[in-house]
């Protein structure tokens, strides 16, 4: 019994696993960086007011000052090397870690090497949003 209680308890956790990995890399791949080459300033519609970004070591907060910031960067055009995503739980809220490797290149600038993690966090009517957000360019 205690055997197939393990096995029911280990299949579950891997179903969490895998739904947390196609939802992750769904956000990344069919949303989140196509918005941002494409439609930057429906951007915040990922975030909520209280979402904190941080920036290339700058942060941000509220809707209208994320607007802003991201609205005046240059064109940009993004490529993903990888993808991690994790589950995290606790406190009641189901959350997911993404972490994202690749390149971008703003305007006419060489594509720099970026790491960028998201914390996307369960609002109250079960969609997910942007609550924390660090990018960083690495070269």
């Amino acid at each position: 019994q205690q055997i197939t209680n393990m096995a029911a308890a280990d299949a579950q956790k891997k179903t969490v696993v895998d739904m947390t990995a196609k939802g992750g890399e769904s956000f990344v791949k069919d949303y989140y960086y196509k918005t941002y080459d494409s439609s930057r300033a429906e951007l915040h519609r990922f975030y909520q007011d209280g979402s904190m970004v941080i920036w290339n070591g700058n942060p941000l907060q509220g809707i209208t000052k994320l607007v802003d910031f991201f609205t005046q960067l240059p064109p940009s055009l993004h490529s993903i090397d990888s993808i991690d995503c994790h589950p995290v739980s606790g406190a009641g809220v189901n959350s997911i870690l993404v972490t994202v490797n690749g390149k971008v290149s703003y305007g006419n600038s060489q594509a720099r090497t970026f790491n960028q993690t998201f914390m996307l966090a369960q609002n109250q009517g079960g969609s997910y949003f942007v609550a924390y957000d660090c990018m960083r360019l690495t070269s």
